[in-house]
């Protein structure tokens, strides 16, 4: 009998705007197995082939709730009627709550489907910091149960993989948060400065933060001293600045956003708070270009700290001091766009989906 693999989110896939998005399209993309379906939520009807989605065109919860059901009906539904073994993979990017229902509906009526999640950071800590203490509990509750009751689970690195084990007495997985690795030619931005770079959605409370930092502590001192740099900012349409310095490019293209990315003098990432592996980050040393972040934001990947790029600053003094030592030495660019070929490796999206899809289905 023929495997049949669904690959659920319960958030839009498509169109490819942000980070969780990127690491399930470029994983569901690269399944080499030809039946296959993904579902979604999105905010418009999707025609894309092998792909089932349900519109949801409001951010209030109920609407969420009641578009999550329908979306679990349907992947039931496909279940039933399906003629083949079945692996259903749960994408653990949006609130795990989503994920328990699905997963326990399914174990009751099809005892012999095959569940994977994976996981791509650590639900149960992201609402302990930013939801009351009953969601914080919920989630709890959801995710021991999600990780001890699926067949196989994945954490995004070996960090995260201590913790759940730590948490959940699970042993996970690694299975890396992946990318597509895009090549464009096409030259979107003609800029007459220098300009460092950072993309996030201002809507979400730690990419807030972390252009609140960089517009208002790191970017005033490095641009007294360096009054022709710019900062490009993409991933919101309105932020409440207004600096001749500022650039904000707003919702872009992949092949936009990727040209932007490698002809940036570096991504700035000088967030305080961060779950899993960054997309973006890992978007950034595949494409050759260098990258200066905290701590926390690097978290997950692997990197020489005595040997930059990339830099870790965790004041805002050391990210000025990076941004101008970039500015000053060629070195750190030709680094970077050296040690790309080693991330590559490791997270291009279709050698480790292949080496999964086989080892699990």
């Amino acid at each position: 009998m023929s495997t049949k693999i669904i690959v659920a989110s319960f958030f839009s896939i498509y169109p490819v705007t942000f980070g969780s998005s990127v690491v399930i399209s470029s994983f569901f993309e690269n399944i080499p197995n030809k039946n296959k379906v993904l579902f979604h939520i999105s905010k418009k009807n999707i025609k894309k082939s092998k792909t089932k989605n349900i519109i949801n065109q409001s951010d209030v919860k109920i609407f969420k709730l009641f578009s999550v059901l329908l979306l679990i009906r349907k992947i039931l539904f496909e279940i039933k009627h399906s003629n083949h073994k079945n692996v259903l993979i749960i994408e653990g990017a949006s609130w795990v709550g989503y994920s328990f229902l699905l997963l326990f509906l399914v174990k009751f009526f099809f005892k012999k489907v095959k569940i994977i999640y994976r996981g791509h950071s650590i639900e149960y800590e992201i609402r302990k910091r930013n939801s009351n203490f009953i969601i914080s509990y919920l989630s709890f509750i959801f995710e021991k149960f999600v990780y001890q009751n699926s067949h196989v689970s994945t954490s995004v690195s070996s960090l995260e993989q201590k913790k759940i084990k730590k948490l959940y007495n699970i042993q996970t997985e690694v299975f890396p948060n992946i990318i597509e690795i895009t090549k464009t030619n096409k030259n979107f931005l003609k800029f007459n400065k220098r300009y460092i770079f950072y993309s996030g959605s201002y809507d979400y409370l730690p990419n807030k933060k972390a252009i609140d930092r960089l517009v208002k502590k790191i970017m005033p001192i490095i641009i007294k001293k360096k009054p022709n740099l710019s900062l490009v900012l993409t991933g919101s349409k309105k932020i409440p600045y207004n600096y001749n310095w500022l650039k904000n490019l707003g919702m872009i293209s992949k092949d936009k956003y990727f040209n932007i990315l490698k002809n940036s003098l570096c991504l700035i990432v000088p967030t305080r708070e961060g779950y899993g592996t960054r997309v973006k980050i890992i978007e950034a040393l595949c494409n050759g270009t260098v990258v200066v972040s905290s701590r926390i934001g690097i978290e997950g990947i692997s990197y020489d700290r005595k040997f930059p790029p990339p830099f870790e600053c965790n004041t805002d003094l050391s990210f000025v001091n990076s941004i101008l030592k970039i500015l000053n030495n060629s070195k750190y660019k030709q680094k970077a766009k050296k040690n790309r070929h080693k991330y590559i490796k490791k997270y291009s999206a279709k050698l480790n989906t292949q080496i999964f899809v086989r080892n699990h289905t």
